[in-house]
């Protein structure tokens, strides 16, 4: 969920263009100057990436939300995405296009969901949802899952990747894009993070918080993943929008519902329980 918030005028946090790519992720063919203000994902990029969709009142499934493969048969999101879907759901990886035909896509019912039991709605705790995927996805070069977060791993400051589908771009002036997205974004101190979830009754030790964006691109929706170094460390939940500052779900305070139903193993070679 992205809200607007005319009262909320913060000093943004810049961008450091000094940062380098490699200490993001496992890719090396990134170019800098691109992930500073976004670009289109090239295919194989983020091989982890999910496109949630919803069949609706047309008949037919639209994206509604980005997530993450965690194994096979499970995948990550945030609980605001599937809290209300009422009809059929389905996930799409191995896509850089919404609605490609590609050799590399496998299309996937969600058999189960498994929301937070204590997610109530809308901006609130425990945003995040397993989902229970009807078959097995075949591991490729385009469709592998991501890698949850080390306890030694930080997750409170400095660069960050996210990746999704819908962004914006600048200020809004020519909207959502249909494809996915990448882009460096920094990570507020806990105190600034604090600065706005204060006005919810959201814990601040169980999220993250994103700079605003004044250039470029930047997120659009709930779902998308912020990693670092290979490993899943955030969910976009909600935001000031245009371009504000952004609130992840943080997956390092919930790997105990995720184990749950997945064994996790270090690194992301995980397996279903059921």
């Amino acid at each position: 969920m992205f809200v607007r918030d005319a009262d909320i005028n913060d000093e943004m946090v810049l961008l450091k263009v000094t940062v380098v790519a490699a200490t993001l992720c496992d890719s090396e063919d990134l170019n800098v100057s691109n992930i500073i203000y976004g670009d289109q994902a090239e295919r194989y990029q983020f091989p982890y990436q999910i496109s949630i969709q919803e069949k609706i009142y047309d008949y037919r499934y639209h994206h509604i939300c980005s997530g993450a493969i965690l194994s096979r048969r499970w995948v990550i999101t945030t609980a605001y995405c599937v809290y209300t879907c009422k009809y059929s759901i389905r996930t799409v990886a191995g896509a850089l296009v919404e609605n490609e035909t590609h050799s590399d896509v496998q299309i996937i019912d969600v058999k189960k969901v498994v929301v937070h039991p204590n997610y109530t709605g809308e901006i609130s705790e425990n945003d995040i949802a397993l989902l229970r995927l009807s078959s097995s996805l075949l591991y490729s070069k385009a469709v592998s899952p991501i890698s949850l977060p080390l306890r030694s791993i930080q997750d409170n400051s400095g660069a960050a990747l996210i990746s999704g589908w819908n962004a914006y771009y600048g200020n809004l002036e020519k909207g959502p894009f249909k494809f996915l997205f990448y882009r460096i974004v920094y990570i507020l101190s806990k105190e600034d993070c604090a600065r706005y979830t204060m006005q919810t009754n959201i814990t601040s030790e169980n999220v993250l918080c994103t700079e605003q964006i004044s250039k470029g691109y930047c997120p659009g929706e709930s779902g998308n993943t912020l990693s670092r170094r290979g490993n899943l460390i955030g969910l976009s939940s909600w935001g000031l929008s245009p371009c504000g500052v952004t609130v992840y779900t943080k997956v390092s305070s919930f790997t105990s519902f995720i184990k749950q139903f997945i064994t996790v193993r270090n690194g992301p070679t995980n397996v279903d329980i059921y």
